[in-house]
């Protein structure tokens, strides 16, 4: 169900996390942006539902 996010790590590398740290963060990030999507995907969905309600 979940599509691969790319994402520039080259920040993330400069950073100087170890393997663990590393890989922690970019669950995180990875975790906000579907979180992100969702509300995206949930705002564009209701947008579309309201003038069929109201005419």
């Amino acid at each position: 169900m979940l599509n691969s996010i790319q994402i520039n790590t080259e920040t993330i590398d400069a950073l100087g996390l170890n393997k663990e740290q590393r890989e922690h963060l970019l669950n995180h990030i990875e975790e906000v942006l579907i979180a992100l999507r969702r509300v995206i995907r949930a705002t564009d969905l209701h947008s579309k539902y309201l003038p069929k309600l109201l005419g």
